[in-house]
């Protein structure tokens, strides 16, 4: 497993999790890529294209049979990089993410500055720099968050960083994924909003479908999504014909609410017991994150 993270971490905060997935028996390779962590410390900005860093993770370490893992921001490099690195084998998005700019932006309501990130494109930039340097002197969150922006994306300006920020979506290229995709979802994350899991279940139209094993075991059962009938590909995609043809938007976010729910109201014993992995984290540090032989 190949795991990365997001906007604003260390992959060392991550060690422990390695260090579990390694005892339950999987070579684990976590690393910070551009605009993260120690590579950003070194100066390198995050760039949208992913499958560069990735690609250099597979050809140094010869990987062929590999899943590939984002958490956070990740949930969206991670598609972004598996639509055009094929050597992935199998996509975990942890959690979803469909747009970086609406993440970052969502909490701007109050200090007015939605309007301005909102239209930021068709506005002159020293306009929206004013606006937003003049907001950043009464709110503390806003200029931590423009100034994080400047520095991950390597930039030196608030449009800058609004620009940026767009060019972090799932839209325009998950329809080239074609690998296996598990989707993770906060029900109250609170930057990732809800509504992107069926977002970006509905773009994924490529990716065989299929159904979580944690969800078998808690028992709910999940039907079929609403409304699929066989016939050619979304749009007539001739790549896609004589798959099941996607539902429209609002079926899938009740299929998305309902199964929540009814996950919600099961409440299987197994999700309140502690994971079996934390013993494994208390264990000594062993060097390296090679699985150790079975026997």
């Amino acid at each position: 497993m190949v795991v990365f993270g997001g906007y604003d971490s260390y992959i060392l905060e991550w060690l422990p999790m390695a260090l579990a997935l390694r005892d339950a028996g999987l070579d684990t390779i976590i690393f910070d890529g551009p605009g993260q962590g120690t590579a950003l410390d070194d100066g390198i900005p995050m760039t949208p294209d992913w499958h560069l860093p990735v690609a250099a993770i597979v050809d140094h370490f010869a990987l062929a049979d590999f899943t590939l893992m984002g958490f956070s921001l990740g949930g969206a490099l991670v598609i972004r990089a598996a639509a055009r690195e094929p050597r992935v084998s199998r996509v975990i998005a942890m959690d979803i993410c469909t747009s970086l700019f609406e993440a970052a932006t969502e909490g701007f309501g109050p200090t007015g500055l939605s309007v301005i990130s909102a239209n930021s494109e068709q506005m002159p930039a020293p306009l929206v720099n004013a606006a937003v340097a003049a907001i950043r002197k009464s709110d503390l969150l806003t200029d931590w968050v423009i100034a994080q922006g400047e520095h991950v994306m390597g930039v030196t300006s608030p449009a800058e960083v609004f620009h940026a920020w767009r060019e972090y979506r799932t839209d325009d290229i998950s329809s080239l994924i074609t690998q296996p995709v598990l989707l993770m979802a906060g029900a109250k994350d609170h930057y990732m909003p809800l509504h992107m899991l069926p977002d970006q279940l509905m773009t994924l139209t490529a990716a065989p479908f299929g159904h979580c094993p944690g969800l078998h075991r808690s028992g709910v059962r999940p039907e079929p999504l609403p409304d699929r009938q066989h016939g050619p590909g979304p749009q007539g995609d001739p790549r896609l014909a004589g798959r099941n043809r996607w539902p429209d938007k609002s079926s899938v976010t009740r299929y998305s609410r309902d199964l929540i729910d009814r996950f919600r109201k099961a409440r299987p014993s197994w999700t309140r017991k502690p994971c079996s992995s934390i013993g494994a984290m208390r264990r000594p540090m062993r060097t390296g994150l090679r699985r150790r032989p079975r026997g």
